[in-house]
C-alpha cells in the first residue's frame, strides 16, 4: 500500500541499505521492461504498464516522463539519465540497444549484469554482518546467564 511504498521510498534513501534497495530496484525495473519487450509488447504500451508497478512516486514520474517523451518524439531515455534512482550505466545501455534495433536483448543484459552485482553486494554485507550478529547473539546469552545467577544469587541470600 501507501504505506509501504513511503516505507521504501525512504529506506532507499539510507546510505548502505539505500544502495542495495536502488540496485534491487533497478533489477526489477530493466527485467520487468525487457520481459514485455521479449513479449512483443511496444515500448510506449510497456512504459504505461510498468508505471505504477513500483509502489514508489520517484518511479512512477520517470517512467510517465519517459513515456511522454517517447510520444512526443523526444530522447524518452533523458528522465532515466536525470533520475537519481538509476545507475548512469542503465540508459547508456539501453541507447545502445535503441540505436541497434535490438532494446530488449540489451535491458536484459543490463538487468543480469545488475543482477550480479547486486548478489555480490549482498554477499558482502552478509559477510559484515556475520560478526555483528554472533557479537549481539553472545551479549543476549551473557545476559541471560548473569540473570539466572542473579537469582541463584539472591535466592541463596533468603536462605541464609
Amino acid at each position: 500500500g501507501a504505506e509501504g511504498g513511503a516505507l521504501y521510498g525512504a529506506a532507499i534513501r539510507v546510505p548502505v541499505l539505500g544502495s542495495l534497495l536502488r540496485t534491487a530496484l533497478v533489477v526489477q525495473f530493466s527485467r520487468a521492461l525487457a520481459t514485455l519487450l521479449s513479449a512483443g509488447v511496444d515500448l510506449p504500451m510497456a512504459l504505461n504498464l510498468m508505471r505504477t508497478a513500483f509502489g514508489l512516486k520517484e518511479v512512477e514520474s520517470v517512467v510517465h516522463r519517459m513515456e511522454t517523451a517517447l510520444r512526443q518524439g523526444e530522447d524518452f531515455l533523458k528522465p532515466l539519465e536525470e533520475s537519481w534512482l538509476f545507475p548512469r550505466l542503465l540508459p547508456k545501455m539501453m541507447r545502445v540497444g535503441e540505436e541497434t534495433g535490438n532494446l530488449a536483448p540489451s535491458v536484459l543484459q543490463a538487468s543480469a549484469m545488475f543482477e550480479d552485482k547486486l548478489e555480490t553486494a549482498i554477499q558482502r554485507s552478509l559477510t559484515i554482518l556475520e560478526p555483528v550478529i554472533i557479537i549481539c547473539v553472545s551479549l543476549m546469552i551473557a545476559a541471560i546467564i548473569s540473570s539466572i545467577i542473579g537469582a541463584i544469587i539472591s535466592v541463596n541470600d533468603l536462605a541464609l
